[in-house]
């Protein structure tokens, strides 16, 4: 009943398409830790990715309900795991 993120992303041991959005392994250290993205950002963009690109094709999970404030809180843990 969840979006998908593999149809678009690659994350660790995980068998996807992956080829569409970023590479989600290692994402806090390729995005996180180098300044470029904080953890603010990280659960806005799941919530609502129109945050920086209003014509995104990605599920836009926190304003239709798909995940509940407390999921999207999940996945930005998993996320910003070390």
């Amino acid at each position: 009943p969840y979006g998908n993120c593999l149809a678009c992303h690659n994350v660790e041991k995980a068998i996807g398409a992956g080829n569409i959005g970023p590479d989600l392994t290692k994402y806090r250290q390729n995005f996180v830790d180098t300044g470029a993205r904080n953890a603010e950002w990280v659960y806005q963009k799941i919530a609502d990715p129109r945050i920086d690109n209003p014509k995104t094709n990605m599920v836009v999970s926190g304003t239709t309900g798909l995940f509940s404030e407390d999921e999207i809180c999940d996945i930005v843990s998993y996320l910003l795991r070390k």
